[in-house]
Parts: structure tokens; sequence; C-alpha cells
């Protein structure tokens, strides 16, 4: 009882790696065999968590809002692509960066795809920090709880600027004379 009492104390204060040796009684060894499976999937989550931070910073922007919609969390690349910092975006909903390019009818359909599928993705145009309006390419997914409800959503995007400006002169080199401009 004292190892194991010992090693729940370890465990307590934050070191995962805590085993005790089974020994004794039937019952004290199986609560040290329960003790070790509790440390191991503790490790397990430890570790899947490490693996989720990581990609969160990844180089797409992403945020993170409650069953509301209120922003929880954005990594560093939504800082660098919005302008705004965590705690300006924090507490918010997304709608900050609305830019007014899309009407409600668009906003309806996206929503509808969200409740219909949990999920939604395509081409939105939002407004930096600075006031710059930027396309980018969103998908957003809905997290669902062990009950079945929605208990957040995760937004990922990418500002494709370049790609939009790079389509335009396609269009305008099929479709446009370079020198006069005038349709082919």
């Amino acid at each position: 009882f004292n190892q194991l009492s010992a090693s729940m104390g370890r465990a307590q204060m934050g070191e995962s790696q805590v085993r005790v040796v089974p020994g004794g009684p039937k019952d004290i060894a199986d609560m040290a065999h329960a003790f070790n499976r509790m440390m191991s999937v503790q490790e397990e989550r430890e570790a899947a968590l490490r693996i989720a931070a990581i990609a969160f910073e990844s180089e797409e922007g992403m945020m993170v809002t409650d069953a509301n919609g209120t922003i929880i969390q954005v990594n560093h690349a939504f800082t660098r692509l919005t302008g705004y910092s965590a705690e300006e975006a924090i507490g918010r909903n997304p709608s900050m960066l609305k830019s007014d390019r899309q009407d409600a009818e668009f906003y309806q359909r996206m929503w509808k795809s969200m409740r219909h599928d949990n999920y939604w993705q395509g081409e939105i145009w939002n407004r930096r920090k600075n006031g710059d309006v930027y396309p980018e390419w969103l998908n957003i997914t809905a997290v669902i709880g062990k009950d079945g409800k929605v208990t957040n959503y995760v937004g990922a995007f990418i500002d494709f600027t370049e790609r939009k400006q790079a389509e335009n002169e396609i269009h305008n080199l099929a479709f446009y004379d370079p020198l006069s401009q005038l349709p082919n």
C-alpha cells in the first residue's frame, strides 16, 4: 500500500513514467495493475496532445470555437494571416473577419452544410485587422461529443491571394489582347 500510495502521489505531481511493482495479496496486485494501466493511458493521451499541439501550429491559420461560435483558441499562423493577436481574437466571433463580400444567403448555405455534414469547405473573402480584404480557402469541421452534440468547431484556412491573382492573369491572357486589352 505504501508503494502504491507513494506512486500515486508522484503521479499527482505530474510524473508520468510512474509504475508500481505488483506484489502482496491479490487485491493489492490488482490495484497495482489498474494503476499501471491508468498511467499508460495517461501517457498515451499526453503523447496525443503533444502531437495535436504540433499539428495545430501548422502554416494554416487555425481557430477553435466553442459550440456557440466564440473563439477559444487561435494559432500563430492565424495571427500572422489576419493581423489579430490571440488576445484580440479570443472571446470574439469569427464574424470579426467578415468582409461583406458574401451575402446572408452564402452564410445560410454554409451553416446548413455544417448542420447536415458537420463540415464545410470553400472560398471565402475575409478582412484583416488592417482592413485589407483577402481570399482564403476555409475548412470548418464540427467536433462532436460523446452525446452526439457539437462541442467545438475547428476552422483551418490558407490565404490564397497569389493564386487568385494568377488565375485572374491567366483569364486576362486567355480572353484579352495583352497590348490593347481588347477582347480576343
